[in-house]
């Protein structure tokens, strides 16, 4: 019986070193930001030879935000194999989201919000 104290003993200092090594490490590190970009449902043109489809920039700080705040979103198009892919933005805008292609597939539909003033 004189085992299982000893035993309890090295498991107990154990735990003691595990919480303290952990413990110091969460202190010293800083809060992480983590950098997200998030592709949208693409919409194909008419000929099906063209996607179009908005990309939004997103911050996480961890330990602070329980969600991604978005930072930013553009329109993009490109082939239908996801060659040539060309972001179609105008400066100042921080928003553009939602894009579709008109019937005739001329035109790109699109949601634009947050434009500087």
């Amino acid at each position: 019986m004189k085992a299982l104290p000893s035993s309890s003993r090295a498991l107990g200092v154990l735990v003691a070193v595990s919480l303290l090594s952990t413990s110091g490490q969460s202190l010293a590190q800083e809060p992480r930001v983590a950098h997200l970009v998030d592709d949208s449902a693409g919409s194909f043109s008419p000929d099906g030879k063209t996607i179009v489809y908005a990309r939004s920039f997103s911050t996480l700080l961890y330990r602070y935000d329980t969600h991604p705040v978005p930072g930013r979103s553009v329109v993009l198009t490109m082939r239908a194999d996801g060659s040539r892919k060309i972001v179609l933005r105008q400066l100042g805008v921080r928003f553009e989201y939602d894009p579709s292609f008109s019937p005739d597939g001329r035109s790109i539909l699109f949601v634009r919000a947050g434009g500087s003033t």
